[in-house]
């Protein structure tokens, strides 16, 4: 016998991964060359609620990108992952960036700019109003505390 499971809400941070690999990080002042540069889809909420929707979850993602030319990019990935996007907001400005660079042996060094993911101070109406038909809420700390608060005791508020 199977138990439907009630959809999993993410509410979080999407951003726009810069990669790049080095052999060593440069001194102060000094250039070095890299390789293997690339963008890739990040942060922490997005990163779940794509993991979760891959492994089979209904999941639907709580976010803002921005109008920049990672926002459509960050909701394409995301929706090629199965992920529901109608809680994803478009705002005026960048979207959220997170450059890493990689080392070798695994090491890495990275620099996070918040860009939309820290343009709100509270989740929509929308959002507020979802989160009693989830059956989880999956919060981060990418986004303003303000945000995750208000998440937080609407889903208490909801048992």
């Amino acid at each position: 016998m199977s138990v439907a499971m009630k959809p999993l809400l993410v509410l979080g941070s999407a951003n726009a991964d810069l990669y790049v690999e080095v052999e060593r990080l440069p001194a102060s002042g000094e250039t070095i060359l890299g390789r293997n540069a690339a963008m890739r889809p990040g942060g922490k909420g997005a990163n779940q609620a794509a993991a979760a929707a891959r492994l089979g979850c209904d999941t639907a993602f709580a976010g803002q990108v921005g109008d920049d030319a990672y926002g459509p990019r960050l909701r394409a990935e995301l929706s090629a992952s199965g992920v529901k996007l109608d809680l994803l907001a478009s705002v005026s400005g960048a979207s959220g960036q997170a450059f890493i660079i990689l080392q070798g042996g695994g090491e890495n060094s990275i620099i996070v700019v918040p860009g939309a993911n820290a343009a709100w101070s509270r989740p929509s109406q929308a959002v507020v109003s979802r989160i009693p038909l989830g059956g989880a809420l999956l919060l981060q700390r990418e986004i303003p505390d303000s945000v995750n608060l208000v998440a937080a005791q609407a889903a208490h508020g909801a048992g």
